[in-house]
């Protein structure tokens, strides 16, 4: 071969080697984007309405809400806000698809698409049902990416049977805990209103705190010590709202063995919070009770009746310890 054959050969070669790259390149780029702005949930805004159970699995651990009548409640039969399952859905119909990612599972937890039980990487997971019970979607969501989607942002995505991850414009609203399915506010009472506060243990009285004018003080105070009024607001606080982290069914057969506190206001309102358990603990529960001795508060009792009746409550350790408080933590140092 000459050298100008040579030369011509290379140089066909070159331009071969050169076509086939861009060739696989715009191959490459077609597939990548060829479903963009298809829905990525093919036909949930249409079957939206039909929708009758809906189960997120997350670090929290598994949530299913479920239609009965017009509304969705919990496992417990506590309802749900209904903004949070319509916003949930909604955003699963909105989201739309930028382009392919990768379909090598070993690489998913780098976008937090991993099985949600996973130890690193875990995405959250979402199935929604119909009346006949079929899957409609189940999808897990992963890291969210915010150079697409404009105010809504992206997120990685992909579905719980499938390897294949895509980038989405729009994100998942998966709430963030067991707490934000509900609306958590029992009751409220406003601490101007609070006017005793007694707490028992083993049927025995640990403390009362009453009201002096503005302000409550503890009725008994230990020798050389004085009535501490952070706390005394903190306990007010308590019923101001009266606000739960979890809910459960009532146990038939539990018997509330913990401390009992008693918060008594104007207009005759006397609410009784009994603790589950004797022990302090992160995961006490707790009963609530109402009664009213005035026509005035009938219907916050009534309404506090209707919510509480047949379910435990899990309160914030915040306010859960509130229940083991002795009159040394109710007061400071007489000197101090």
């Amino acid at each position: 071969m000459t050298p100008k054959s040579f030369l011509a050969l290379a140089t066909a070669t070159l331009v071969a080697v050169l076509l086939a790259m861009v060739t696989s390149s715009t191959s490459n780029t077609g597939n990548v984007i060829a479903d963009r702005g298809e829905s990525f949930v093919s036909g949930l805004a249409e079957k939206a309405n039909n929708i009758t159970s809906i189960t997120t699995v997350t670090s929290d651990g598994t949530t299913t809400v479920t239609k009965k009548g017009n509304a969705f409640v919990d496992a417990s039969g506590f309802p749900i806000k209904d903004e949070t399952a319509r916003q949930l859905v909604t955003s699963l119909a909105l989201l739309s698809i930028e382009e392919r990612k990768t379909d090598v599972a070993d690489r998913h937890a780098d976008l937090e698409l991993a099985a949600p039980d996973a130890k690193s990487g875990a995405g959250q997971r979402v199935t929604l049902k119909d009346s006949s019970d079929r899957v409609v979607a189940d999808v897990i969501a992963g890291r969210r990416e915010f150079t697409v989607g404009g105010t809504r942002g992206g997120q990685y995505v992909r579905n719980a049977s499938d390897t294949q991850a895509y980038l989405v414009r729009g994100t998942v609203n998966v709430p963030s805990g067991r707490s934000a399915w509900f609306d958590t506010s029992l009751t409220s009472v406003e601490n101007a209103k609070v006017l005793k506060v007694t707490a028992m243990a083993e049927d025995k009285p640990v403390f009362e705190v009453s009201r002096n004018g503005d302000k409550l003080d503890l009725t008994t105070v230990p020798e050389k010590r004085k009535t501490d009024p952070a706390k005394m607001t903190r306990l007010a606080r308590l019923v101001a709202p009266l606000s739960f982290a979890d809910v459960r069914k009532a146990k038939a057969d539990s018997k509330p063995e913990g401390p009992v506190l008693t918060i008594e206001a104007k207009d005759g309102v006397k609410i009784t919070l009994t603790a589950l358990n004797k022990a302090k603990g992160d995961d006490n529960w707790f009963r609530v009770e109402a009664v009213s001795s005035d026509n005035a508060s009938e219907d916050l009792v009534k309404k506090l009746t209707e919510k509480a009746k047949g379910f435990e409550f899990q309160l914030s350790s915040r306010d859960a310890e509130l229940f083991w408080w002795t009159p040394n933590d109710l007061t400071t140092e007489a000197g101090s």
